[in-house]
């Protein structure tokens, strides 16, 4: 089974409870049909206050997040999806589109 991803590749995650939480990850290495990420740090733009949603994208140039510093290392599947924790959190290619958001007070 090949890898699906490169270096400098680009992965979103989407995932929440009565809210939606993207986060974005960049691949730092490859080894065989294993893969090495590291979070991005990303901006949100709200639709409007009252709406408590927005949209949300990595930070151009990329940038890893400050406050995260852990490499995660996963295989993914063929289809280039994969679980970052074992509750769920799934993973899949960024498509370089802002990803929809949303979140409580």
């Amino acid at each position: 089974m090949s890898n699906p991803y490169k270096v400098d590749d680009i992965i979103s995650s989407s995932w929440g409870y009565d809210q939606t939480n993207v986060d974005f990850f960049k691949v730092i290495r490859v080894a065989g049909s294993m893969i090495e990420l590291r979070q991005l740090s990303q901006v949100t733009t709200e639709h409007t206050p009252q709406a408590m949603s927005g949209m949300t994208k990595p930070v151009e140039p990329f940038e890893f997040h400050p406050d995260f510093p852990q490499v995660w290392r996963k295989k993914p599947k063929p289809d280039g999806s994969f679980k970052l924790e074992s509750w769920g959190r799934w993973c899949r290619p960024w498509d370089g589109k802002p990803k929809n958001c949303s979140w409580y007070a």
